[in-house]
């Protein structure tokens, strides 16, 4: 087996280690020229590949290294056609080469990897409206350009109004649409979500994709305006009254969608609602109150899904990926250490938007309800995140924390 042949078989085999992906078929031959032609199908539990992983990544980039080769059925049949060995006198040059084309290959690879899936939707919105709360910044923004671009009215929540009408000028901008409005939201005020709500109720015959998407992380300990623990106010009981209040106008304008922004930070902590001490009096840690919180979002989601069955109304949450975004901002003491991590393995705000975008838009979400999901596919939750017992009990506190407890 030539040099360039054991790269390529080298580089596959560990990446197929962590992935449930195997070599379907080689088939290989020497041309009349003797070059090595090596034809590779890749299969991933019986199916093909139709979406990209590392292996698929490597592919990809090594298929560009390789004089005269190709690829087809993308992410399915790779045809690598590679020069004949080198003359021994030149092997001492071709291990370091082979070396570091691996390396870069890998590098490659997983920051592609990383990066996540696309939605691909093309789906258009005319006369659909749509709220984005936190859309003046990182994902929420992002969001509100892909829906306003594809035709949506979007009304975007923000606390800061300074902040929120540069963000709409952009918005406007990269979008091309003028049918972009701000609005004044503090999530972490019960009275800003009712004045808010009342405004798109006054102010809209409709409501289509409600994306509660803004949120605070791990900030030092200190409270809401009406004493709740900040994360869990501002991420849970401020998106939790916002949607009881536009519910009816949600089901009104069916078939809709709920989507909340939650964080693969449900499954970490202790993994269960803290009933006894719901705004951490007794012991705050800010990572923990922060999955506290998270967890709260894909709970709620679960319920409200159950509660809304025949209403032609969904409810998902999703984990948007680790999203270079301003979230991180009350641990800059990690920023300098977080640098090389953050530039490798971090999406930007676009790549961290998707799966909200996919949720609210993509036609394979029709109808799908109670889901959580992450890089634009349906993902199972936590064990802690699939208590109903939880969900129904977290329901029942959230109306009375709220005020709309009967």
């Amino acid at each position: 087996m030539g040099y360039c042949q054991k790269l390529i078989f080298f580089l596959i085999q560990i990446n197929l280690r962590y992935y449930k992906t195997t070599i379907k078929g080689i088939e290989d031959k020497y041309d009349e020229g003797k070059h090595k032609t090596i034809e590779i199908c890749l299969t991933s539990n019986g199916k093909h590949l139709l979406h990209p992983t590392p292996v698929t990544s490597l592919l990809l980039c090594l298929r560009d290294v390789f004089s005269d080769c190709a690829h087809k059925e993308p992410w399915v049949v790779y045809i690598f056609k590679i020069p004949p060995d080198p003359p021994k006198q030149s092997i001492n040059m071709a291990v370091p080469l082979a070396v570091g084309a691996a390396a870069i290959a890998v590098l490659y690879a997983g920051k592609r990897y990383f990066q996540g899936p696309k939605c691909h939707s093309t789906k258009r919105l005319e006369g659909k409206t749509a709220v984005i709360t936190g859309g003046n910044t990182g994902i929420g923004k992002e969001t509100a350009v892909d829906l306003a671009k594809r035709g949506t009215k979007v009304i975007v929540g923000c606390r800061n109004l300074e902040k929120g009408k540069a963000a709409l000028k952009e918005i406007q901008e990269r979008s091309g649409s003028t049918n972009v409005f701000l609005e004044m939201l503090d999530l972490a005020s019960l009275d800003s979500v009712r004045t808010f709500a009342d405004s798109i109720l006054k102010s809209e015959s409709r409501l289509d994709i409600l994306i509660n998407n803004a949120g605070v992380m791990m900030c030092p300990y200190q409270k809401t305006k009406d004493g709740f623990e900040m994360q869990f106010g501002t991420n849970h009981l401020g998106h939790f009254l916002l949607t009881m209040l536009l519910l009816d106008l949600i089901k009104k304008s069916a078939p809709s969608r709920i989507v909340n922004v939650s964080s693969i930070g449900h499954s970490l902590g202790t993994g269960k609602i803290h009933f006894d001490d719901i705004n951490f009096e007794k012991d705050y840690s800010p990572y923990e109150a922060y999955f506290h919180s998270k967890l709260a979002n894909v709970l709620f989601t679960r319920e409200l899904s159950k509660r809304l069955e025949g209403c032609h109304v969904t409810a998902n949450s999703l984990h948007p990926g680790a999203v270079k975004t301003d979230l991180e901002r009350h641990f800059s003491y990690l920023q300098i250490l977080m640098v090389p991590v953050r530039w490798y393995t971090y999406k930007s705000a676009e790549q961290g938007a998707q799966t909200s975008i996919y949720c609210a838009v993509s036609e394979e979400m029709e109808g799908v309800s109670g889901k959580y999901l992450a890089d634009c596919a349906i993902k199972e939750p936590s064990k802690g995140a699939q208590d109903d017992d939880a969900a129904r009990k977290l329901w029942d506190l959230s109306l009375k924390l709220v005020g709309l407890e009967k």
